[in-house]
Parts: structure tokens; C-alpha cells; sequence
């Protein structure tokens, strides 16, 4: 006859009676008690500490939340001189491509029309020395 599960079986010599087969599980299952209530109590302090601190914790995130709003309220006109001044620097790299652009196209259109003046030239040249 089996009295404990397999993974709470000790090995006994059969000639063991059945009264300390009983008394050592009982003792090992003491013993796996204790453990596991240790383990318990242990758990209960934590908790009980924990729930001593929610008013302080309450109170230290409400502050913090609180100070980091009144921060973010205190830092609004830096945000915006900041967002302005990006702007103004994006408008400004924006208007700066498009006079370099134009300095550009203005050169060209000086190197073409040089061209053209200097194809005139030569066509004039040309047209004096054939007659």
C-alpha cells in the first residue's frame, strides 16, 4: 500500500512498520510546510510594508507630477523663442538656396549671353574676311 505520491516517496526498508513510514511523512511534510509559511510570512511583511507607503508614495508621485507641471508651464515661452528661432533658421536656409539658386541661374544666363555675344563676334569677324 502506497502512502505518498511518488515525489514524496522515501525509500524505506519494507521492513519498516507502517507507524514510521507515517511519523517521517509527517515529518517531511512538516518540514515542507515550514518552508512554504517562512516564505508566506516573509511575503505578508512585504506586503504590509507596501501598503504602509502608499500614502507617502501617493504623495511623492503627486509632487513630482505636480513640479514637472509647473515646469512645463515655466518653460513655454523658452519652447516657443525655440520654435521660432528654428523656423526663422529653416526660412532662412530655404531663402538662402533659393539666392543661390538665383546667383546661379544669373550666371549662367551671363555665361550664355557672353556666348551668344562671342558666337555674334566671331560670325561678324568671320562675315568681314569671306568678302
Amino acid at each position: 500500500m502506497k502512502i505518498l505520491p511518488k515525489k514524496l516517496a522515501i525509500p524505506l526498508v519494507d521492513s519498516v512498520s507502517l507507524p514510521i513510514k507515517l511519523i517521517l511523512t509527517f515529518l517531511f511534510l512538516m518540514h515542507s510546510i515550514e518552508g512554504e509559511y517562512e516564505q508566506a510570512e516573509q511575503n505578508v511583511r512585504r506586503d504590509e510594508q507596501e501598503i504602509e507607503n502608499i500614502p507617502e508614495n501617493v504623495g511623492r508621485v503627486a509632487e513630482e507630477g505636480f513640479d514637472n507641471t509647473v515646469q512645463e508651464v515655466e518653460d513655454i515661452p523658452n519652447d516657443i523663442g525655440n520654435m521660432v528661432k528654428e523656423a526663422a533658421n529653416w526660412i532662412g536656409d530655404k531663402i538662402g538656396g533659393i539666392e543661390s539658386e538665383g546667383r546661379k541661374a544669373e550666371n549662367e544666363a551671363d555665361q550664355f549671353g557672353q556666348g551668344v555675344e562671342n558666337s555674334f563676334d566671331q560670325g561678324e569677324q568671320e562675315g568681314r574676311y569671306d568678302n
